[in-house]
């Protein structure tokens, strides 16, 4: 259990930021708190054979780490050093560890460390968004300002391709959400994700590590992608 010192925010705006807001620390406690609960029971879970629950609470505590990640990255802005933004930005955009190629044929070819966001029993959360955000954004930044990428104009197949270490590990495709994902399609690469413009395709594979990858294919090219996305698969 960690312990903190109540601290009574001043209204002196020098003084205020040479200690830690109350509210904000108690925020991470409250995180902390929750990762715990999410880890015992996954180890419950495990106990029991309940292994879709222990699937679940697992990325339930993944998720609240990333989340007191950012929070520990943000004390210096929070704190009264608004200059180390463009640093943790940097930051981010190096641990998100996102690869961005174009193709021969110009399809886009996106490789994300991890699987897509989960849709947690309840609903998506709407935190989670902002997590996926604040650590993929950078990343997209910085490859699409710095190559000068040209948005698509054609109607393009966008492929959402799951990687997983064994076929025992395949999730059904209503545990995603490509809410976020999409969005930052659309934002940097399209021109809208209408309907019109994008065709949404799902897939899966077995590999080494578990991740995901996404292809934008310009419609015109999307023949020689037809064999793969459409293949009986064991």
């Amino acid at each position: 259990m960690i312990k903190i010192k109540t601290i009574i925010p001043n209204t002196n705006e020098q003084v205020k930021y040479e200690a830690p807001d109350v509210v904000f620390v108690n925020e991470m406690i409250r995180e902390k708190n929750k990762v715990d609960k999410s880890i015992s029971r996954a180890v419950l879970a495990i106990e029991d054979n309940d292994l879709e629950m222990a699937r679940d609470e697992s990325r339930r505590a993944i998720f609240g780490c990333q989340k007191l990640e950012q929070h520990l990255r943000s004390f210096p802005k929070v704190f009264g050093l608004p200059e180390a933004i463009n640093e943790i930005k940097n930051e981010l955009a190096e641990d998100a560890n996102i690869s961005f190629e174009v193709l021969k044929d110009g399809t886009l070819h996106i490789i994300l460390p991890e699987l897509f966001p989960m849709r947690f029993r309840g609903g998506v959360m709407t935190e989670q968004y902002d997590n996926v955000r604040s650590r993929y954004v950078a990343a997209f930044d910085e490859f699409f300002t710095g190559n000068s990428f040209k948005r698509y104009k054609e109607r393009v197949a966008v492929l959402y391709k799951s990687i997983y270490k064994s076929t025992n590990d395949v999730l059904d495709y209503d545990n995603f959400d490509l809410k976020q994902i999409t969005d930052f399609i659309s934002t940097y690469c399209l021109i809208d994700d209408n309907p019109s413009r994008m065709i949404a395709v799902s897939d899966y594979e077995i590999g080494k590590e578990e991740h995901s990858e996404v292809y934008v294919i310009p419609l015109s090219k999307i023949d020689s992608y037809l064999g793969d996305i459409f293949r009986q698969k064991d």
